[in-house]
């Protein structure tokens, strides 16, 4: 039974001359306007522009400080892991990477150091190869002599995750620095910076983190 009070009204639909009944009171009347209507107005592609620029300005500095912060956790990680490292090679051969060669190794089944005296080289591979007490390294274990390390077990020496950059400069032991215990960087944006007197290992970058420290301070 029909409604009171309703009126059908009649269209075509699109096959075979089927007559679909279409409400025509007001309030149907507008959502058959609505239902037909289609795009936005420039009004509403205003309000949604507007509501994603809000959003956008309260997301991207949230993502980009977590951003860096995780960079800075990662840089406190290496130097930490580096530094024992260190302290290890230091309890067991009695002085720090670096102070001698690691050239000139007995290594006949392996890679021989090639680092000289207070070179990154010799620092980075007493550090991540086989090493007899004088600090000759191999990449193998050296046969009929006492072998130590290797203290860091890495392909590669990791980079600074600040900078992105691995370069480590070496304190010569003829520098006005050398043996300094209050070292700090020599530039922005390094690598590292390391000196085998005193041992001390740090981020080569004066720039400052999201507490306003420099990382050189690590």
């Amino acid at each position: 039974m029909r409604e009171r009070g309703t009126k059908l009204a009649f269209k075509l639909s699109d096959s075979d001359g089927y007559r679909a009944p279409v409400s025509t009171t007001p309030c149907h009347r507008f959502a058959n306007l609505i239902a037909r209507r289609s795009g936005f107005t420039l009004i509403e592609l205003i309000i949604v522009a507007l509501m994603v620029g809000m959003l956008a300005a309260v997301v991207v500095p949230l993502v980009s400080d977590s951003e860096q912060q995780a960079d800075e956790a990662a840089l406190r990680s290496t130097v930490a892991r580096v530094r024992a490292a260190i302290s290890l090679y230091n309890q067991q051969h009695g002085e720090y990477p670096a102070r001698r060669q690691s050239s000139g190794g007995p290594c006949p089944d392996g890679l021989a150091g090639k680092g000289r005296r207070d070179s990154p080289e010799a620092f980075i591979e007493q550090l991540t190869e086989y090493s007899t007490g004088n600090g000759r390294t191999c990449d193998e274990p050296m046969k009929s002599v006492p072998n130590y390390g290797p203290y860091l077990q890495l392909r590669e020496f990791p980079a600074n995750p600040i900078t992105g950059s691995a370069t480590i400069e070496v304190i010569a032991r003829s520098s006005a620095t050398a043996g300094d215990l209050a070292l700090t960087g020599s530039q922005a944006a390094g690598g590292w910076l390391y000196d085998p007197r005193s041992g001390l290992f740090i981020a080569n970058d004066t720039s400052l983190d999201s507490s306003d420290s420099s990382f050189d301070s690590y």
